[in-house]
């Protein structure tokens, strides 16, 4: 293994220790409730018979998953993600293209999509954690456009039916 790998290993894992310990040391019974009040908003979707509902209540907990992720790493790391959107997007679009156009089953369309979307966390991730903070800002929101503009250039697959006359293709004149 080269050094240019093997040194940032070294680093994560030392943090991750660091981490366990510290999360060790502060738990409580206010964040063992926090943690089974989370698990219980999680599968309460798979429970709710009702599509409106549960619907609405997945849409909630796509949003609080976004906040917490950007208050990891913008409130705790220090570092300014802008990209949060490009994530979602990336395993909400990989969900419903798998289950709509391949015909997969709806758990394992979300299970192979959140993969996806977690590949491309660390992808971005091992290239920001070696960024200074702007650049970690700029970059995340490179990647969010990329995402966006890879949706839009394709219209018969991700379903985009404004695509054509959206921002993204409009002519300047």
């Amino acid at each position: 293994m080269t050094a240019a790998i093997a040194t940032p290993l070294r680093r994560l894992g030392r943090a991750t220790r660091d981490a366990a310990l510290d999360a060790r040391r502060n738990w409580s019974l206010a964040a063992s409730l926090a943690v089974a009040a989370f698990a219980v908003a999680v599968a309460a979707p798979l429970v709710v018979t009702d599509v409106v509902r549960r619907s609405d209540m997945a849409a909630a907990l796509y949003v609080v998953l976004a906040a917490v992720g950007l208050n990891f790493a913008v409130g705790m790391a220090g570092m300014p993600s802008l990209g949060q959107g490009a994530f979602v997007a990336i395993g909400g679009f990989g969900a419903a293209l798998l289950e709509a156009k391949v015909g997969w089953d709806p758990t394992a369309a979300i299970i192979v999509a959140t993969a996806a979307a977690v590949a491309a966390g660390i992808v971005v991730g091992a290239v920001a954690i070696r960024a200074e903070t702007v650049f970690v800002a700029v970059g995340t929101w490179v990647v969010a456009w990329l995402v966006a503009f890879a949706l839009a250039a394709f219209p018969a697959l991700t379903g985009f039916p404004f695509a054509r006359r959206s921002w993204v293709f409009r002519r300047s004149r």
